[in-house]
């Protein structure tokens, strides 16, 4: 067998070599760096310095210096929350400062402090102490009054640190204790009406609950819920007041403000739809007639839902167009005949949130389910009865004033 002899170019030959002793010394150097990792992550970490502590409600902030360590990972604090339930936090080695949260007493509390390296090795601890204040679930609790509503009981209380808050109720039937409803929520000013109970006594029991299962103690009350109906539809009438609102498409099938006591509370009821004219830009409102004085309670509005696009789910949109956003409710005994405001008591003032607060056009289930069961607008109306309400649009979805409603359920005590 004969081989053929290939003479490399002096060029090639040199450009060949230089080449495979680059590949040799990159592969030293990988192995060099990746011993010399692996022999740092093998290091103990050194410990982080100068920790200073801020105690707030529920909560302690700590703020250090991190050690000059290029192979440090992270910072984690290590503690009790209260006897038997640890609590771990983590912070990237970029950061100086760690919250520690899930604090329910005024105790003092030791925490450890490691800084911990690539290779998951951690320091020698640094060991503190820290006294949070009095944590936000005690607060709303020191804050809350329990009292007889329609159809059930009202909590109100304060959450000022706006936290994540459940107020839970039990209810005591035949002797036993039993988890009935409970209310969350982070908003500052709490007032929420759980219904659903009859008008005979019942006790009653609430406490506050935190997202870390603390709990607080428990307020017992015995409550008597006040005497709510829906009212009945066939008394209701429009009225003829100055300063009604024209329809957009009332002579188009659209019956117009009759709509909103016909019973048809489906979002897509076209033609059953009130429609407010779409160019005006001030506030709107419509005044329905609810046949006599009435003690009044709640009222839920239903509103329309419009096939549009963009949806996120191929939903029809509600939070859309005509769709109230911020709005009042007004009531009166005797309205003022020039359609003014004047004789007319606000009974509430509200805002409508999308709760994925997804961008307008858009929406979830969660937000379809919502809006198609109606908004309930709690009314402070007291002992006063009133015979005309007033819904007045101060803003739609869309940023003007026109309204796209469907149906109102009002409720109240119609009893003499």
């Amino acid at each position: 067998m004969k081989y053929k002899t290939y003479i490399l170019n002096p060029f090639i030959r040199s450009a060949v070599l230089v080449a495979v002793m680059s590949l040799s010394f990159l592969n030293c150097k990988k192995e060099t760096m990746e011993h010399s990792s692996l022999s740092n992550n093998d290091e103990t970490p050194q410990m982080v310095s100068d920790i200073t502590v801020n105690n707030g409600k529920g909560t302690a902030t700590l703020h250090y210096t991190v050690p000059a360590d290029p192979n440090l990972y992270y910072v984690k604090a290590v503690y009790e929350t209260k006897k038997g339930v640890e609590r771990i936090v983590k912070a990237s080695y970029y950061k100086n400062e760690l919250v520690l949260d899930g604090f329910a007493d005024t105790l003092e509390h030791t925490v450890k402090i490691y800084t911990v390296n690539r290779g998951e090795k951690a320091s020698e601890p640094v060991q503190i102490k820290v006294h949070p204040l009095i944590s936000p679930i005690w607060e709303v609790y020191n804050s809350l009054k329990v009292a007889p509503d329609f159809g059930g009981i009202n909590i109100k209380a304060l959450n000022e640190e706006k936290a994540d808050v459940a107020i839970q109720l039990l209810t005591r039937q035949k002797g036993d204790w039993a988890l009935y409803s409970g209310i969350y929520t982070a908003t500052d000013t709490i007032d929420n009406s759980i219904r659903g109970l009859d008008t005979n006594a019942i006790q009653v029991a609430v406490f506050v609950r935190d997202k870390y299962q603390n709990t607080t103690d428990t307020v017992f009350t015995e409550i008597s819920p006040l005497y709510e109906a829906l009212l009945d539809k066939s008394k209701f009438a429009r009225t003829s007041l100055p300063g009604e609102p024209t329809y957009d498409f009332y002579n188009q099938n659209s019956k117009g403000l009759s709509s909103l006591w016909d019973g048809k509370t489906r979002g897509d009821a076209w033609p059953d739809v009130v429609w407010t004219n779409s160019n005006s830009m001030d506030p709107q409102h419509v005044t329905i007639d609810i046949g006599t004085p009435t003690k009044l309670s709640r009222m839920v509005i239903f509103e329309y839902s419009e096939n549009a696009t963009p949806s996120s789910s191929g939903l029809r949109n509600y939070f859309y167009g005509g769709n109230l956003r911020k709005f009042e409710v007004w009531g009166a005994t005797e309205p003022a005949s020039d359609g003014s405001f004047n004789q007319w008591d606000l009974l509430g003032s509200y805002e409508v949130k999308k709760p994925s607060g997804l961008p307008y056009g858009y929406l979830t289930q969660d937000d379809f389910n919502q809006a198609a069961a109606g908004f309930n607008c709690t009314f402070h109306s007291g002992d006063k009865k009133y015979r005309y309400l007033r819904i007045n649009c101060l803003q739609n979805w869309l940023g003007t004033t026109y309204m796209t409603l469907v149906e109102t359920n009002v409720y109240g005590d119609p009893r003499n």
